[in-house]
């Protein structure tokens, strides 16, 4: 008799350590870093139109942080970040911010525990701050890692500038510094590696993909040029990820869309689908970016009264202005039914041009407008004897060719 009632403790007990047991299985699978609802929303809108970083979110792919500094009584703290191999997206509040309309990051540095910069690339905005009830603003700050090797600590130092409009803005005195840190096992050695090699045409102008990295922020095409194209290929206008399941992932929104690694080899970023994983997988591309290589410099004489026609017959020279040590010269292109051109791209030129002595100057600045069907190029070169005509090389321009390209990844 007292053998069946050590036994029946012994039942119950194994009984209570398979619920207890149970109990741990559960909670490691909920979400390690919860953000709450309210912030959640506000990260939404942040990212709302980049598909991938909605659904790292929506698989909880996001680490809460909330480390702050207040100066000159405006607190901006690090509520959360995405973060992976590649890239991470810093999301943060401003408080204390309602005497000001406008207020926003400047000088943005992500620091090692020495003190010294980590070498990220950064991209963030303005936002502006319209609400005069409201005292807080959400914002981002994207990073972009070279080095693979990222430290769990870090610092995020920035300075501030705000008014009550831009041109009345001024930089605070104060610099904030954010020191936090990230939880490296969660995004360790997260990718997905697809080896492509293949290489394609449209009209005649050959590139190959070589390999796709699908990070959880972001993926990365590598592809190379063919130097005997007859054309320069300066981008593919509507590269994309498709699957099986009519999901489309395409080309960075918000951040750099590309790193150019050599004149003819760039890394093209796109949405990621690292959470999707479909059973199959394409690259898409139905337009690239070209002009004939004869047609990638034009040349200007500025002593011309009739200003008209440059040396390429799609870009015409309509204005100078004399501004102090600037001139500012106005160039124009049609955008009219007789030419294929980008609707998201313009006209770009190199930083550098020469004039006919081979001497070599900086462009000042380039600008941009867009009036009807007339696209407007501003470009300002310093005042200087130049001997005429001063040659300028595009960097890129909207006109387009349209193929056909599939290649299936898996």
């Amino acid at each position: 008799m007292e053998r069946e009632k050590k036994r029946k403790k012994v039942i119950v007990f194994c009984s209570v350590c398979c619920i207890l047991a149970l109990t741990i299985i559960t909670i490691w699978k909920l979400p390690i870093f919860f953000v709450e609802e309210s912030n959640r929303n506000e990260i939404n809108k942040l990212i709302q139109f980049e598909n991938g970083l909605l659904t790292a979110v929506e698989y909880n792919f996001i680490q809460k942080i909330e480390k702050s500094d207040v100066q000159e009584e405006i607190k901006i703290t690090v509520d959360s970040v995405i973060i992976d191999e590649a890239k991470m997206v810093v999301f943060y509040t401003m408080e204390g911010v309602k005497d000001f309309k406008r207020v926003f990051s400047k000088s943005v540095e992500l620091l090692k525990t020495n003190g010294e910069s980590y070498g990220a690339g950064s991209t963030y905005g303005s936002p502006v701050h319209n609400n005069e009830q409201s005292n807080i603003i959400y914002d981002r700050i994207d990073f972009y890692f070279n080095d693979k090797n990222i430290p769990e600590d870090m610092i995020l130092k920035l300075k501030v500038e705000a008014g009550d409009n831009l041109s009345e803005s001024k930089e605070l005195a104060s610099t904030w510094s954010i020191p936090f840190q990230v939880d490296k096992k969660q995004f360790e050695n997260k990718n997905r590696f697809y080896s492509i090699n293949q290489t394609v045409q449209i009209e005649g102008q050959s590139f190959t993909f070589h390999e796709l990295i699908i990070y959880p922020t972001r993926s990365e095409i590598r592809v190379t040029f063919d130097d005997n194209n007859s054309k320069k290929i300066f981008g593919l206008e509507d590269l994309r990820i498709t699957d099986n399941e009519g999901n489309v992932f395409e080309t960075i929104s918000n951040g750099f869309t590309a790193s150019y690694l050599s004149e003819n080899e760039h890394l093209l970023f796109l949405e990621s689908n690292y959470f999707e994983d479909p059973k199959e997988m394409f690259i898409d591309v139905s337009t690239i970016r070209a002009v004939d290589k004869s047609a990638m410099q034009f040349q200007v004489d500025l002593t011309q009264k009739d200003l008209g026609e440059t040396s390429n017959e799609n870009i015409v020279l309509s204005s100078i202005e004399d501004n102090d040590e600037i001139l500012v010269l106005v160039f124009s292109i049609t955008r009219d039914d007789s030419l294929s051109l980008s609707e998201s791209m313009y006209t770009n030129l190199e930083s550098d041009f020469i004039d006919a002595s081979g001497k070599k100057y900086e462009v000042e600045s380039i600008g941009y407008s867009l009036r009807e069907n007339t696209e407007e190029l501003l470009v300002d070169i310093p005042k200087s004897e130049y001997t005429y005509p001063i040659t300028f090389t595009l960097a890129d321009f909207p006109l387009v060719i349209d193929g056909d390209v599939r290649i299936k990844i898996k």
